[in-house]
């Protein structure tokens, strides 16, 4: 298998135990939120539905930077465990919810807001772990393969859980997914994490988030990864807001249908990450990676204002999914080359904010000029951001130097450590894309 094979990191058995864990796990998480949208649509939310993406992502972004200075600080085994045992008891008590026939709009929000506060301090973590994992040349198949997890979950989920919600209904659903966040938990308890180096000097939570803030600051070449990941963000959680809206409120379609739709997403993000990065790697930059992503997500989101209707949905989707896997894969891929161990689970923390803070501000503000503007103007508005976003990638680009290559002056040695293109060092120096990210 050759190395720039999407599948090359599976050969790990390490990875490949947490790799099926996690796409185990995703998939009932995937099928959780048809589950949660359909909640809200049975209870009568209309352009609230778009909340839904705002309520799953401004946790990310209030909380992925104190969880990425704790994985950093901490066992980033326990951590996680305690992450994956909270998501067990918030699906438990959205399950006890539904079943009671408790829940109200407010509350399923909060609900999935506590669920994303999870999400926050486990994902950092598993971007911080997946270069102990794996070795370097394993690396961009890692990364890749972290989308590729979320979108084989992203196929299945979906549709299983429109398919089965007529069947078994939503609280039995739900509690199936309580369950499954245990199994990850077993999985993880099973992994025995490699000893690393004491810091001589450990630092306390403030000094770490100084540190970390002065890094960013300072590292041109993150200011620039975390901008053009805010930017697609805002592009692309137009998919994420307003698909529920036009599905189940202006096409009228049943949680199967809605389900597929974002099946369609899925495919769209493996077949973009399985077969067309791999290709686009060999031949074009970074740059030209995600700027051709940007690209589809003008015409997707120009296409959605002009026709919609369940066929043309599904190919908008699939298109969206498509752009999604490039930009995602390849800006994560970016991010990690150029980040040293030391603060990595704090710089993905920021990059992760980047991205659902992008996502969150976006849903909100597409939910807002949805229900005051109409669904065809707010995506027009919304190409017109997305075609923005694609002149500033030119200036704005991502063909940094792999070593040795200008950055903006460094804080202190003292405090802070140099990035992998300025002190050559043997271990792996990527990780793994959430989650979601997508979600």
């Amino acid at each position: 298998m050759q190395s720039t094979s999407t599948w090359f990191a599976l050969r790990n058995p390490v990875f490949l135990r947490i790799w099926l864990a996690s796409v185990l796990s995703a998939t009932l998480l995937s099928a959780q939120d048809v589950t949660a949208t359909w909640l809200m649509h049975d209870l009568g939310a209309s352009f609230s539905l778009s909340l839904m993406a705002t309520a799953t992502s401004t946790p990310l972004l209030l909380f992925a930077l104190p969880a990425g200075i704790i994985a950093d600080m901490a066992s980033r085994r326990t951590l996680i465990l305690s992450a994956v045992g909270w998501q067990a008891v918030c699906s438990a008590l959205l399950a006890a919810g539904a079943w009671t026939h408790v829940l109200g709009i407010n509350s399923v929000l909060a609900c999935i807001f506590a669920l994303g506060i999870g999400i926050a301090f486990s994902a950092p973590v598993w971007s911080a772990i997946v270069p102990d994992l794996v070795s370097k040349e394993e690396l961009p198949s890692a990364v890749t393969l972290g989308g590729v997890q979320v979108n084989i979950a992203g196929i299945i989920g979906p549709a299983l859980g429109g398919a089965l919600l007529p069947m078994l209904g939503a609280p039995v659903l739900i509690a199936i997914n309580s369950l499954m966040f245990l199994i990850i938990g077993l999985v993880i308890l099973g992994w025995k994490p490699r000893p690393s180096q004491p810091n001589k000097q450990p630092e306390s939570f403030k000094e770490s988030f100084v540190g970390s803030l002065r890094y960013a600051v300072h590292s041109q070449r993150i200011r620039i990864v975390l901008f053009r990941n805010f930017l697609f963000s805002l592009a692309v959680c137009a998919i994420p807001a307003l698909l529920p809206v036009v599905m189940l409120k202006e096409l009228e379609r049943s949680a199967a249908i809605l389900g597929l739709a974002f099946t369609s997403v899925a495919i769209g993000s493996l077949t973009g990450a399985a077969f067309l990065l791999p290709y686009l790697r060999e031949r074009i930059s970074p740059n030209a990676i995600t700027l051709a992503a940007m690209g589809i997500m003008v015409a997707v989101l120009l296409a959605m204002a002009i026709v919609r209707n369940a066929p043309a949905m599904f190919a908008y989707s699939a298109a969206a999914g498509v752009a999604w896997a490039l930009a995602g894969s390849e800006l994560w891929l970016v991010g990690q080359r150029i980040l040293p161990r030391e603060v990595r689970g704090r710089m993905n923390a920021y990059l992760i904010m980047a991205g659902q803070g992008g996502i969150a501000l976006g849903s909100l503000l597409l939910a807002t000029g949805a229900s005051h503007a109409g669904l065809r103007l707010t995506l027009i508005a919304a190409a017109t951001l997305a075609l923005v976003g694609f002149g500033l990638g030119y200036r704005f680009s991502i063909n940094f130097p792999r070593k040795g290559g200008p950055d903006a002056p460094q804080p202190s040695a003292d405090t802070l450590p140099a990035s992998e293109d300025q002190n050559e060092k043997p271990s792996a120096t990527s990780s793994i894309r959430l989650s979601h990210n997508r979600r």
